[in-house]
């Protein structure tokens, strides 16, 4: 786990209260607020945020800032995982518009360069959290992953709800001979974060049953054949995890809007995973003038969290398209 400064990881006693066999409180108002009611899961790489690219003014991360507000103010998530945020402050700014939906965790990874923001990815809900960090992956094997994932433990009166935001390798280089190092970076980090939610569960097990969401940008596709051997996503679907965009047209999940100048189609390179929450139909959310990327969304019934079995069921994509962007 990475040593950061308190405001930025979010940490309860929880490994004591397991040893313990206490466990944390949920108020009888929060229970009647979530009787069968839904919650909706987002993920969104905000670009460079605030700002849009790297070296943006005052006035244009002002711009961006308001219009992405205006986005989540609308949206109104109820889990929100976020990527390319710079910082703390800026993240919980732009949360703040939404009643109840306060920053769990953010992380604080290196920049690229020493120069360049950080891009940093992100937890923000209206649930408790039981506990919130963020790690780098590990340096293992000849293509270390850059950036790392955002956890956090999100507790409902009868089960954890496990939640990872990641923005895995890009595909920057794939024509310059770097296809093999990016794919490879991105299984590796598939890899780690699976190892990762193995020893979640076992942990926040003890005390609770346990669900997931895993979203994020995977800079990946499931029905581009670019990436048909990559095996990525289909290893968090061989863990028993749902993708949540199973059967739905690519026009209903466009995360990539197409690009006619530079020979990019439109794609699907974000998503969301759940375990133990349903086998929902999510879908991308068309809203301008604030990322590169389009939300994913999706709305997951609460009464099915005690009827559904964790193992979900074949998720194939429906179509394929997309063409690898890099960023």
């Amino acid at each position: 786990m990475i040593a950061v400064p308190r405001r930025h990881c979010r940490l309860s006693l929880y490994l004591a209260s397991i040893s313990f066999g206490l466990a944390l409180a949920i108020s009888p108002a929060l229970h009647a607020q979530l009787a069968g009611s839904q919650l909706k899961v987002m993920t969104w790489n905000m670009e460079w945020f605030p700002g849009g690219h790297p070296s943006a003014s005052k006035s244009e991360a002002a711009y961006q800032m308001r219009k992405a507000q205006e986005a989540i103010e609308k949206l109104n998530p109820d889990i929100l995982m976020v990527q390319e945020v710079a910082d703390w402050d800026s993240f919980s700014k732009l949360v703040k518009v939404v009643p109840s939906l306060k920053v769990d965790i953010l992380s604080n990874f290196p920049s690229r360069d020493g120069k360049q923001p950080s891009q940093n990815v992100g937890i923000a809900s209206k649930l408790p959290a039981n506990s919130a960090w963020y790690e780098l992956w590990q340096n293992i094997g000849n293509y270390p992953p850059p950036r790392g994932f955002a956890f956090a433990a999100l507790e409902l009166p009868d089960r954890f709800i496990l939640v990872y935001s990641v923005h895995f390798k890009s595909n920057r280089g794939n024509d310059d001979g770097q296809f093999e190092s990016n794919t490879s970076m991105r299984a590796e980090s598939s890899r780690q974060l699976l190892a990762h939610f193995t020893k979640m569960r076992e942990l926040y097990g003890k005390t609770k049953p346990i669900t997931a969401i895993i979203g994020g940008d995977f800079n990946t596709s499931l029905d581009n054949p670019t990436f048909a051997q990559e095996s990525t996503l289909r290893d968090i679907q061989k863990a028993g995890f749902h993708w949540v965009f199973t059967d739905v047209p690519l026009v209903n999940r466009v995360t990539i809007p197409g690009d006619d100048i530079r020979g990019y189609l439109d794609a699907t390179f974000d998503h969301v995973f759940l375990l133990g929450l349903g086998f929902p139909k999510g879908r991308g959310v068309k809203v301008q003038d604030v990322s590169d990327h389009m939300p994913a969304e999706v709305v997951i019934e609460l009464p099915s969290l005690a009827a559904e079995p964790e193992t979900a069921a074949s998720d194939k994509p429906e179509s394929p398209a997309g063409s690898a962007k890099a960023k």
